[in-house]
């Protein structure tokens, strides 16, 4: 079982072509896969694939991937000679017309727009993709041992808070019962107050549909098997979050008709401990890839 929280970084050396090359990844809650890159614009490119490689290892998240390439390239000056030669032509053509005096030399020239150029070598995508990939399996090995690690610490929380519920459970199914024969009291003292003259066949169809209404034993049967369903997910270990979300949500439809239907305050108040505790579940699973 993983967190869907994380952090990993990693930074090699380009040696092929200076410089470092540094990678962040950093994992939130989300309920899909969701990533946000920045990446230096000569790097664009290569956001699919980047993509791609995250969405095999991380099934659900908000992923935020920096990359920051710090290059020691060689910078070239360019002189646009044709330009030059362009520029040289018109001013002569232009002195000439104007009957201007001056020569026309190297310090002018070099000045003019678009003259000189400096121009950095850029590497090819394909050369600098491997030792981005290296960089970024860096950065998701330490973001991955972070996850799993907050996961045990959640499935240590889940597993204590899964017991106290089955806890629960047994005293409820152990009051359940009662619940006919104390309403039976309750009616049978009721009735001897007002004076009733109400037949015992009466007051017994009376219980008997009572104990028909408040009959929970189905859906404790069903909390019970949805729980071992819970716990037996729980040890699949990846990539579990959907389903415990959904089985949760089953969990909580059943404890909230065992409490529309048990007419007992013992129950309804056990009732209340099994909700409280599903919901510490239901934050926890929020958490989980």
């Amino acid at each position: 079982m993983k967190s869907m929280t994380g952090f990993g970084q990693a930074e090699i050396r380009t040696p092929p072509y200076g410089g470092n090359l540094s990678v962040e990844l950093r994992a939130v809650n989300h309920r899909f896969f969701d990533l946000r890159t920045k990446l230096p614009p000569e790097l664009a490119a290569l956001e699919p694939k980047l993509r791609s490689s995250l969405q095999r290892r991380i099934e659900r998240g908000a992923i935020s991937l920096f990359v920051s390439w710090k290059e020691e390239r060689p910078r070239q000056v360019k002189i646009d000679r044709a330009l030059a030669r362009n520029y040289y032509r018109e001013m002569k053509a232009l002195q000439r017309e104007l009957n201007l005096p001056g020569d026309i030399g190297m310090e002018l020239l070099v000045h003019l727009p678009e003259m000189v150029k400096v121009e950095e070598k850029r590497e090819s995508l394909k050369k600098v993709w491997p030792l981005l990939k290296e960089a970024v399996n860096g950065a998701l090995q330490d973001l991955l041992v972070m996850k799993e690690r907050e996961g045990r610490d959640i499935s240590e929380d889940i597993s204590k808070r899964v017991r106290a519920v089955e806890t629960e459970l047994k005293a409820i199914r152990r009051r359940s019962p009662q619940v006919a024969t104390n309403y039976r009291k309750r009616l049978t003292k009721r009735v001897k107050e007002l004076g009733l003259g109400v037949a015992e066949g009466r007051l017994e169809v009376e219980i008997a549909l009572l104990a028909e209404r408040a009959d929970i034993s189905e859906e404790l049967n069903r909390l019970s098997s949805l729980l071992n369903q819970f716990k037996k997910i729980m040890r699949e270990g990846s990539r579990v979050g959907r389903r415990l979300e959904f089985t949760l949500q089953e969990m909580n439809r059943e404890i909230n008709t065992i409490g529309a239907k048990a007419a007992d305050a013992a129950i309804s108040s056990r009732v209340i401990e099994v909700k409280s505790e599903l919901e510490k579940i239901r934050e926890q699973v929020q958490n989980i890839e």
